[in-house]
Parts: structure tokens; C-alpha cells; sequence
């Protein structure tokens, strides 16, 4: 549960495109410096989800010895404080983190050199299947609401 891109990779491709109209694009947008505010609220939240399910998790069973998690904004200043030029909240720290500068969303080219989103990526294949559902999983048995996750999870579903 501390590996955090199942809180990070689902939300950014989340904000940037569940309102896609299904129109190809004309640029590559970067996947953390582009990073919609819708994107960077629903990792906050996801963050929270999971964060709450670790210490639910640690309370109903003590003996697994289940390692806390912390919450995204604290992951990403533990982990890239020196890269991160705007630590003012977690959207700037997104955005602003020079080791994720020039990381872009997963895309497929079409004609006209356009691009349209690659719903086939890891980014959605394993990070929600070996991330957010376990989460998700143990949410339900530990009685810890999820509304977030199971937005996103269900929009993936869907696409």
C-alpha cells in the first residue's frame, strides 16, 4: 500500500481525461507538469482514502504489522524535496517537481499527427488493478468509505 502510483498515476489520467471528448489532440500534454486541478484533487483524495484504510487496517489487525502510509504531498517532499521548486501544496508540488518535468501522458499518435490517449497504459492496467482494487478490496473489509476510489475505478471501467 506505501508505492504511491496507484494514488498518483490513476488521478492525473483521471483529471486529464474524463471529460475528454474523444477529439484528437494537437499537443503532448505533460503528465505532472500539465497535471489539471481536478487530477491533483482526486490524488489528495485518493491519498487520504488509502491513508485512512492503512491505519483502519493497522487497527483491526494488529498482528499483520501493516507499515503506515503517509500521505501524497509528504511522499513527494520525502522523495523529491530538492527537485520540487513550489512546495506551497501538493498541486505546485506536482507540477513544479524538475524529476517529473518532462514526463508526458501515455498517447497514441493518429492521423495528422494528432494524439488521443493510451487507455492501455500501466498507468491504468496495473496501477488500478495491483493498487487501487487491493485498496479498494480491503477498504470494504476494514468498513472505510472510498467514494474516490471507486470513481476513478469505475470511470476505468468504462473507458
Amino acid at each position: 500500500m506505501n508505492a504511491p502510483n496507484y494514488v498518483l498515476h490513476p488521478s492525473l489520467m483521471y483529471g486529464m481525461w474524463s471529460g475528454w471528448d474523444s477529439k484528437p489532440v494537437s499537443t503532448k500534454p505533460k503528465f505532472y507538469a500539465d497535471a489539471t486541478e481536478l487530477g491533483i484533487e482526486v490524488m489528495g483524495k485518493l491519498s487520504e482514502e488509502a491513508v485512512a484504510v492503512s491505519k483502519a487496517l493497522q487497527e483491526t489487525c494488529p498482528s499483520l504489522n501493516v507499515v503506515p502510509i503517509i500521505g501524497i504531498y509528504d511522499w513527494l517532499l520525502s522523495a523529491y524535496d530538492n527537485k520540487i521548486a513550489d512546495k506551497t501544496n501538493l498541486y505546485t508540488a506536482v507540477r513544479s517537481n524538475e524529476a517529473y518535468a518532462q514526463i508526458y501522458h501515455p498517447l497514441k499518435s493518429v492521423e495528422g499527427g494528432r494524439f488521443v490517449p493510451d487507455f492501455s497504459s500501466r498507468y491504468l492496467t496495473e496501477d488500478i488493478a495491483f493498487g487501487l482494487l487491493p485498496t479498494r478490496g480491503i477498504a470494504e473489509i476494514v468498513k472505510v468509505p472510498t467514494p474516490t476510489m471507486d470513481t476513478v475505478i469505475l470511470w476505468a471501467q468504462k473507458i
